[in-house]
């Protein structure tokens, strides 16, 4: 199952709880158990590996708390900034945000940025989409934002 396989993932040595959470819902979205997902990925992680919460710690908690940190911009506050950016730039009239994710979340190829800041592992990525765009082949056209500063 596709979805035992990434939660397994998330929850390895050094858990990523963001993601472990996004998985989660996806699951439940799909018509499947989360918590039992969760319990039976639990169970399978070594002894000797760090503690995680519980289920309904990870799922009731909010992106600051779960990366650990204190007074950060939030998913929720990441898709309404960018949401705002679009309407002050004009190459973006008409797109919409498709999706935000934390940096470390992606699974798939990383956005490949030039002068990229150092700290940009500590970021969440807004994908954009066109849909008055024909559609084609082409680079994600994204915004970033920062975990700390927004």
């Amino acid at each position: 199952m596709a979805y035992s396989a990434r939660l397994g993932s998330a929850l390895g040595p050094n858990p990523h709880l963001p993601a472990a959470r996004q998985v989660l819902q996806e699951a439940k979205d799909a018509g499947y158990e989360p918590k039992l997902l969760y319990q039976q990925a639990v169970q399978a992680r070594p002894p000797d590996w760090v503690d995680i919460p519980t289920y309904e710690q990870v799922m009731g908690l909010d992106d600051s708390l779960l990366k650990g940190h204190d007074n950060v911009i939030t998913r929720d506050l990441a898709i309404k900034i960018a949401t705002k950016h679009l309407t002050r730039v004009p190459e973006f009239v008409g797109a919409r945000v498709r999706e935000v994710v934390a940096w470390d979340e992606i699974v798939w190829s990383r956005p490949s940025l030039y002068n990229a800041p150092p700290d940009i592992e500590d970021s969440w990525v807004a994908y954009l989409e066109f849909p008055n765009e024909p559609v084609m082949i082409r680079s994600s056209r994204i915004i970033i934002i920062s975990h700390r500063t927004g």
